[in-house]
């Protein structure tokens, strides 16, 4: 009696964190890539029910890059820890690329081996670097461009002298 309180406390807690954390999180089967659970912010980023997300591929997510992640799992079961995988490639419902930082770590789900994967949405970012070495090649160019004038300047009153 008191353990199944315990078990049933601790389920509360699980879904309580899995579901109200801000970054999406998917329960991935580590061996056929489908997926087993889906937290409430992974249908607001991917635009996807959760009623069309389970039993999907994980793969059909990020076809670049997801298999590679969990094969890594996969290939060496004996990962304990957490993985991390930088600036991913995934795609909402409608086709739209967005890039994400990918943790992953191993975990039993239902009896299944499966694997958690935590998405954090990191395009703002990558716009906002990209933006910034923009501006600072333009920045770059207009002073090559003084100093160009500056020496065409310089020459040409020279050159008369």
């Amino acid at each position: 009696h008191v353990y199944r309180k315990r078990l049933q406390e601790s389920e509360s807690k699980y879904r309580s964190l899995f579901d109200s954390g801000p970054d999406p999180i998917h329960v991935v089967d580590q061996y056929n890539y489908r997926i087993l659970d889906a937290n409430p912010r992974a249908e607001e980023t991917y635009q996807y029910s959760k009623e069309e997300m389970i039993g999907k591929s994980f793969l059909d997510l990020g076809p670049e890059h997801n298999r590679e992640i969990i094969e890594r799992f996969e290939n060496d079961p004996d990962i304990n820890g957490l993985e991390h995988y930088p600036k991913r490639l995934q795609y909402k419902k409608d086709g739209t690329p967005f890039f994400v930082n990918i943790r992953i770590s191993p975990i039993s789900y239902e009896g299944t081996q499966a694997v958690i994967i935590a998405s954090t949405d990191i395009t703002d970012m990558i716009e906002k670097d990209a933006q910034l070495i923009q501006a600072s090649k333009m920045k770059s160019l207009g002073e090559m461009s003084a100093g160009m004038a500056h020496e065409l300047n310089h020459f040409y009153l020279c050159s008369s002298c």
